[in-house]
């Protein structure tokens, strides 16, 4: 079972902030971990699952799992995932865990993506 998770990483935080107004200069450090949240977004599965909850507000597995049409095992691993990187934040509720986007940039990311595609 995920650990309970209430904010996102220093790191993911930190790069959130620079999203919303790009500096003149990044660091290698602030690349790279730029680099590594946009890999953490490039997975179809975990687009689907962040836009459910984004859609929806805080979800348990299964719900996930039924709204995307997805097997519970599968959308448990990329909750999983997504709860140790700091995007998601995990709550256990009696048996369940209960998911959240605990940062508004993700949510952002997801509008962006869409303003992006809709412009093509």
């Amino acid at each position: 079972m995920p650990r309970a998770r209430r904010h996102p990483s220093p790191g993911l935080h930190a790069v959130s902030e620079k999203l919303s107004a790009p500096p003149a200069r990044i660091s290698p450090g602030t690349v790279r971990e730029i680099a590594e949240l946009f890999a953490l977004l490039s997975s179809e599965s975990r687009l689907r699952i962040l836009h459910a909850i984004a859609l929806h507000g805080d979800m348990h597995v299964r719900r996930v799992a039924d709204t995307v049409g997805m097997k519970i095992a599968a959308v448990s691993n990329q909750l999983r995932l997504m709860a140790r990187s700091g995007i998601l934040g995990a709550r256990s509720e009696g048996l369940r865990v209960i998911y959240s986007i605990i940062d508004p940039a993700v949510t952002e990311l997801l509008a962006a993506g869409a303003r992006l595609r809709a412009r093509r």
